[in-house]
């Protein structure tokens, strides 16, 4: 039971890690948003080495994060890696996994 919580608490933490990436948003002068780089590296650098660690390389959640999220700190890609989180951290919560 003490497991569940330190991984719900530490699916929660990246989560709201990456809602603050969110936040560092920037409009280029050509009408590009881009986020600060080194928060979306954290945040996705975090969030990865939690899923694979979790769940494994090869479970659905982390395949589909790994899909989701590239290299370029874009919002398009925190949106959808946001979504695989908080659908792992509801799964877990509710024990289906």
């Amino acid at each position: 039971m003490m497991l569940d919580a330190l991984i719900r608490g530490r699916l929660a933490a990246v989560i709201d890690k990456g809602e603050v990436v969110l936040l560092t948003s920037k409009r280029t002068t050509d009408g590009y948003v881009f986020l600060d780089q080194r928060r979306y590296t954290e945040w996705s650098s975090q969030a990865m080495a939690l899923l694979i660690q979790v769940f494994g390389a090869g479970h659905t959640y982390t395949k589909n994060f790994r899909s989701q999220v590239d290299e370029s700190a874009r919002i398009r890609h925190v949106e959808p890696g946001l979504g695989v989180l908080q659908a792992a951290l509801e799964d877990v919560e509710r024990g289906y996994l």
